[in-house]
């Protein structure tokens, strides 16, 4: 994976996923903390396998969550090269499908 031992892996990143998928199950968390060991796993209750479009209104303030915990202690700063970029990743079914192609 083009990320292990990147800048990338080491920044601050949300998985989120729907609750009533099994793309990112309970076994997977070892994994998901190796390669990025600042991850973060977040459910939205109800979701499926697009928590973005089943529950629009949790997945957005999931990520104003995510985002305003980021941001704590940097108010007023501007970006630089030291700063954490958050990052965030869907766990959907289009990701999946797109990561089974290998595209």
């Amino acid at each position: 994976m083009a990320l292990l031992g990147s800048p990338r892996s080491m920044s601050v990143w949300v998985f989120v996923g729907g609750a009533k998928s099994d793309y990112v199950r309970l076994e997977d968390f070892p994994e998901i903390h190796r390669l990025f060991p600042r991850a973060d796993i977040k459910f939205i209750p109800d979701s499926g396998h697009w928590p973005h479009a089943d529950k629009p209104k949790e997945f957005s303030q999931t990520v104003i969550d995510f985002l305003d915990e980021c941001l704590q202690g940097h108010e007023g700063q501007q970006l630089d090269d030291n700063w954490d970029i958050p990052y965030i990743y869907i766990v959907s079914s289009i990701l999946q499908h797109k990561h089974q192609k290998g595209l």
